[in-house]
């Protein structure tokens, strides 16, 4: 019994390829991957209204400029694990539709490098595109840093907000170590631009 469950478990996760027979052609297209940023500084205005929304229409637009047979990667902040595979034009409309904000915020290279893993893991002779679709904090996209890739294309499509500044509390403390009940206390707030 306990031989069984180990041999399982190695089946698991090695995730076994059946074979299609040979008589069977597939036709498959290209392999698209599409970051969309849901950070907090999405939810700022553009002209053409919240930066989200005008970034989830672009990415429906990148997808509707594709064929059916295409295959359609989605990414955001979060890495979730429903988005680390190709879905079909519809399942990935579906997708995009229900992204919301996220409190995550990850740089360039992570972005780019999860795109790679899934186009590299595809495993198909497909020609493979990368879209990012983001405000391009300077904080977290450094563009000179970035690592080229030869064997897929990227597009970097910048939303632009109407108010450039975007103020945060960059930390909050008291400035006695002590706390006695019915003192009152001095709270000191650090707020950067």
């Amino acid at each position: 019994m306990g031989l069984l469950t180990i041999v399982f478990l190695v089946f698991a996760f090695a995730q076994p390829l059946i074979p299609v027979s040979d008589n069977v052609h597939t036709e498959t297209g290209k392999s698209i991957s599409v970051f969309i940023d849901n950070s907090f500084s999405m939810e700022g205005e553009s002209e053409a209204g919240v930066m989200l929304e005008v970034a989830k229409n672009r990415a429906l637009d990148i997808a509707q400029a594709y064929a059916a047979t295409d295959r359609f990667q989605l990414l955001t902040q979060d890495f979730e694990g429903r988005h680390q595979r190709l879905v079909g034009k519809n399942e990935f409309t579906d997708m995009v539709q229900n992204i919301d904000v996220s409190p995550q915020s990850r740089s360039l290279q992570e972005i780019v490098n999860r795109q790679n893993d899934l186009l590299k893991s595809d495993g198909s002779g497909n020609a493979k595109e990368r879209y990012i679709i983001s405000d391009f904090q300077k904080s977290r996209y450094d563009l000179s840093g970035l690592e080229s890739d030869t064997m897929s294309s990227i597009s970097l499509v910048y939303i632009n907000r109407n108010s450039p500044t975007n103020i945060y509390i960059d930390s909050v403390w008291f400035s006695s170590p002590v706390r006695k009940t019915g003192d009152s206390e001095m709270l000191n707030v650090r707020i950067a631009n």
